[in-house]
């Protein structure tokens, strides 16, 4: 995967969870988990994390929301704001 097609698979995950899918968005998030992982691409490693998390919280799993949010902590990021 390309980082632009990792930034497409995490902002199909972004509206899914606004429209209130998230079992949707975590599918979507693992799949470009699986190719930033893949890639070596560690900014789509943590926005993917970090969607990974939020989906975790949401379901009410905190400590896995914990550990989750706690590895895309440690992954560098962009340097530009974006959702998930």
């Amino acid at each position: 995967h390309s980082p632009g097609e990792l930034d497409a698979l995490l902002m199909r995950a972004h509206r899914a969870l606004e429209t209130g899918r998230p079992d949707r968005a975590r599918v979507l998030a693992q799949r470009a988990l699986a190719g930033a992982e893949a890639c070596q691409h560690r900014p789509s490693e943590a926005r993917a994390l970090a969607g990974l998390a939020y989906c975790d919280w949401l379901a009410s799993r905190f400590r896995r929301a914990h550990a989750t949010s706690q590895r895309a902590a440690r992954r560098p990021s962009s340097t530009k704001s974006e959702p998930m």
